[in-house]
């Protein structure tokens, strides 16, 4: 049900043009409770010329407008006449939501919790949960009966919710549908043993944060959707996942509020830009992990979704379908 339908007026339709950026959508799930999306049209609909579908992640404080508004006008120019379904669902925090009859409708995370898969704050559903359900609408043949790639992608926080749900989500399969994963411009990233660097190599902290290890960090005191995974079934989807990280190599800033500045995350590295080259040396330690990977260096870049992400030919090469699987080697 259109959600400019069903609920008459208000916050979202002021928000949102209607021309390349869609419209805001309602996806009900929890008690008449619901999830927002933004897409040019329905996901029920369905679309018989879509070949490929992007599932954008907003960032930080994205999901009370169209995170994925700059992505569809790159995308009608770059496509070439290959048609590309974008939806942009939105983790709203509470605090975003100012009109009391939003607050009725609509699920929403407290600040952090949606970027691991949490459960909304006022329903059951959690973030990677809502998603493993778009993914299981689009894979409907039916519906989108050329499909062939489904792209998770997201920025920022949105890269923090796709380098966790690489590692544990259950995005339904169909016959002949390819998932790529991509992550830009994480404020941190998911290690799946106790070790850090420290001293110029990886070893365990000798007196670490007792919380430096948990989850979104770490693999220690998972949520509820993450710990049905044993680390051998998590590892085993790393290695069969194809991600692609990205980063700018600006992206050093020490003191911007959405950096993450958490004990775990300083365990990562002082900025965005040097915990994605320790995440990267990282991965190496794990050979059939790092095969599956990508990772990319904006030159000049700082945290700047358009610059790292959207206008990278590795990232359009991912979602147009001339490549099917990031490599570096």
């Amino acid at each position: 049900m259109s959600f400019l339908r069903s609920f008459g007026v208000i916050l979202f339709a002021a928000l949102v043009p209607r021309a390349v950026s869609g419209a805001c959508f309602e996806f009900e799930q929890d008690n008449g409770r619901s999830l927002f999306y933004f897409a040019e049209h329905e996901i029920e609909k369905g679309d018989p010329e879509a070949e490929c579908a992007v599932v954008w992640i907003h960032g930080m404080n994205g999901g009370s407008s169209d995170a994925a508004r700059v992505l569809r006008k790159k995308l009608a120019v770059s496509a070439e006449g290959r048609k590309v379904y974008c939806i942009a669902p939105s983790f709203n925090t509470s605090s975003a939501l100012k009109n009391p009859d939003m607050r009725e409708k609509t699920l929403f995370w407290d600040k952090e919790n949606w970027r691991g898969g949490g459960r909304a704050s006022n329903g059951e559903a959690g973030s990677f949960e809502l998603v493993d359900r778009l993914c299981q609408k689009l894979v409907d043949r039916a519906k989108y009966p050329r499909l062939r790639r489904i792209v998770i992608a997201g920025f920022s926080a949105g890269g923090q919710f796709v380098g966790r749900y690489v590692a544990v989500g259950r995005p339904p399969q169909a016959e002949g549908v390819r998932y790529s994963f991509v992550a830009g411009g994480p404020s941190s990233y998911l290690y799946i043993d106790k070790r850090r660097m420290q001293d110029g190599k990886f070893a365990v902290p000798a007196d670490p944060d007792p919380k430096f290890n948990d989850w979104r960090y770490g693999l220690d005191r998972r949520n509820g959707y993450a710990e049905r995974l044993s680390p051998e079934e998590i590892m085993a989807n790393l290695s069969s996942r194809s991600t692609l990280y990205l980063c700018g190599e600006a992206d050093t800033d020490t003191k911007g509020k959405s950096l993450d500045k958490s004990q775990a995350a300083m365990l990562e590295g002082k900025n965005r830009y040097e915990r994605f080259q320790i995440f990267q040396k990282y991965t190496e330690l794990f050979p059939e992990w790092r095969k599956m990977l990508r990772f990319v260096s904006v030159p000049g870049a700082g945290h700047d979704r358009r610059r790292v992400v959207f206008v990278r030919p590795e990232f359009l090469a991912l979602v147009l379908g001339s490549e099917d699987a990031p490599s570096d080697k």
